[in-house]
Parts: C-alpha cells; sequence; structure tokens
C-alpha cells in the first residue's frame, strides 16, 4: 500500500537507481513498526529475541538434508554457505535478470547505496521473519517445526521478491531454514544477518544491471 502512494511514487521517480531501490526496501519497516505490536502485553529480552550477534564458533548440528554428520562450528559451515548461497543466487539472478554488465556505468559510486539497501533489508526480514516469529513460538512448537514453519513463510514472501518465483521460493525456504537454523544454535543473530546482507549486496548490483523492465 505505502509502494502504490502516489507522493511516494512521485518522489521515487525522480531519485536515482541507488535511493530508488533503497526506497523500496526502507518501506518494509512498516512491517517491523506493525510486528512491534505483538508484543505488548509479553515480556521478551534480547536473548528471547536473537537481537545480539551470538555465539559465532558455536557447533552447527548435522541434519538429514546437509552434507556433515557430526556437529561442526559455524566457523567454518558458514563460510561454506556463503560459497554455496553466492554461486546459486549469482547464477540464478543472472538467468532471470538478464543482467547488462555496462550498466551501471560507474558501478563503485552505487556501493554506499548497495551497502545501506542490504543492511536495512537483511534487518528487516531477519527481525520479521525470524526473530520474532521463533520468539513466539518457543513454547509452542518443537524447534524443528518452528525452524520450517518460519522458513516457509520466507519462501512464500519471495514469490515476487528476489530470488522470484517457484524456483527463489524454494531457495529463500531452504536459505530461511539455515538462517533460523543459526540464530537457534549461535543464540544470536551474526551469521543470519551477515550472509543474507552479502546476498542482497549481490542482488542490488544485479537489480541496478537488469535488462528487463
Amino acid at each position: 500500500m505505502l509502494g502504490e502512494w502516489a507522493p511516494i511514487q512521485s518522489f521515487a521517480a525522480e531519485t536515482g537507481l541507488g535511493p530508488k531501490i533503497f526506497i523500496s526496501r526502507l518501506l518494509n519497516v512498516a512491517g517491523v513498526l506493525l510486528m512491534l505490536t505483538t508484543f505488548i502485553g509479553r515480556n521478551f529480552s534480547r536473548d528471547d529475541l536473537f537481537l545480539r550477534v551470538g555465539q559465532l564458533d558455536a557447533p552447527a548440528q548435522p541434519e538429514p538434508i546437509l552434507w556433515f554428520r557430526k556437529a561442526i562450528p559455524w566457523t567454518r559451515f558458514g563460510p561454506q554457505l556463503l560459497v554455496i548461497f553466492g554461486l546459486g543466487l549469482t547464477t540464478f539472478l543472472f538467468i532471470s535478470l538478464r543482467p547488462d554488465f555496462g550498466r551501471p556505468s560507474h558501478p563503485w559510486q552505487l556501493l554506499p547505496w548497495a551497502l545501506a539497501t542490504a543492511a536495512i533489508n537483511a534487518a528487516n526480514e531477519e527481525f520479521q521473519f525470524r526473530c520474532v516469529p521463533l520468539a513466539h513460538l518457543r513454547n509452542v512448537l518443537p524447534v524443528r517445526e518452528t525452524l520450517w514453519l518460519t522458513a516457509i513463510f520466507f519462501g512464500l514472501a519471495h514469490y515476487f521478491g528476489q530470488p522470484s518465483g517457484p524456483i527463489g521460493i524454494l531457495m529463500a525456504t531452504i536459505a530461511g531454514w539455515i538462517w533460523a537454523k543459526s540464530m537457534v544454535e549461535t543464540r544470536g543473530a551474526g551469521w543470519a544477518f551477515g550472509i543474507h546482507m552479502l546476498q542482497d549486496v549481490v542482488i542490488f548490483y544485479f537489480l541496478a544491471m537488469s535488462t528487463k523492465t
């Protein structure tokens, strides 16, 4: 609704590419404000909401869909995810957005906008799709079911996002599950936010280079 509001559309139309993408993500702060209303009458702490970096070297527990069978530290698992997610996301965006690597003509000038957009989008989505739901569901569902529930909602929300479509839903669901798992195991949002932000920087530049209208 905010995105369709005429004053915002008029303002965005007069801005450059970097600010325009940033504004589109900034509007999602409205969702954060709505989520804050769910705290009324609840005594959530920062620990409950995973609003800290967490223990970055905590053990990552093995799961049937993962490639290791013994616990490994997140300081080893996290960099592996960066490579895997980076290759998968880049391939998907290359095929779906048909980038023109000649645009923008000065990509380094967009770097501040890319970092700002990636930071606010990652913070918004981690808070809305993981921090708050995980806190609310901690005494309602088993941890494994909670992780998958939050991941599925995150995946469905990407149908019209990036990555998009049915494949985008699958990719975002897996990423959402991994990031929720990192929060539970490290008791913080450090890995989830860090990997998410780096991926959003990649998405920002692919959107800036996209030849699709």
